[in-house]
């Protein structure tokens, strides 16, 4: 069985820690996530998220922030092992 490491935001277990990878978007996409204190090199743990396509709540350092779907979709995630 092959666990994939890298996944994107709303696919994350909820609880589920992991560093972001990638971020693919454009400029705006990434100057927007990262006055979140989302990027690059960021460790986040994902808190919750709505049911069908709603926001996803994650904690970024002591903070919890929510992103929408589809900008959520854009954040490329490695998982940590369990």
């Amino acid at each position: 069985m092959t666990v994939e490491r890298h996944i994107s935001l709303p696919r994350m277990e909820t609880g589920q820690k992991g560093k972001v990878v990638d971020i693919s978007g454009g400029q705006g996409v990434v100057k927007r996530l990262a006055a979140m204190g989302i990027r690059a090199g960021q460790t986040i743990t994902k808190k919750e998220s709505v049911f069908a396509r709603g926001p996803v709540v994650v904690r970024v350092n002591s903070a919890d922030v929510a992103i929408g779907y589809g900008m959520a979709e854009k954040v490329l995630v490695e998982v940590e092992e369990a």
